[in-house]
């Protein structure tokens, strides 16, 4: 049996788009997610298959400014390195009136954000505003 072979292959080509997006491969959404873009993505069809060529789109990250939310106990060590250089863990424990973990998390936390780093290791470590 030959295959069966159409006399039209531009609209074979539309209906299969149609249908695929029918389907629900997002072919819709692709397009409309590089709309903004200069630079577009390429649809190939073929007798069997059809391939999407994404292009890379550098994406511009958010700028260091970016607000940053603290809960209180973390606006405390904040208000407290504003008041001191360098801090300690146990000046943490004291000022936010948290137990030694506590005080490591919110450290942590802290640390995480970019806020504050550490300078020195062990019972030397002491952190201060970046």
């Amino acid at each position: 049996m030959k295959p069966t072979m159409t006399c039209r292959p531009r609209l074979t080509s539309r209906c299969l788009l149609k249908w695929i997006e029918a389907y629900g491969t997002g072919i819709l959404k692709i397009k409309e997610a590089y709309a903004k873009y200069d630079i577009k993505p390429i649809f190939e069809i073929t007798k069997n298959a059809f391939k999407v060529t994404l292009p890379a789109i550098k994406i511009k990250s958010q700028s260091k400014q970016q607000k940053i939310h603290f809960n209180d106990s973390e606006m405390k060590i904040v208000h407290l390195l504003s008041e001191k250089n360098e801090i300690k863990r146990k000046d943490v424990e004291s000022a936010v009136g948290v137990s030694q973990p506590m005080a490591v998390k919110l450290i942590k936390g802290l640390r995480e954000k970019n806020v504050i780093e550490k300078i020195g290791n062990g019972k030397n470590s002491r952190y201060r505003k970046k």
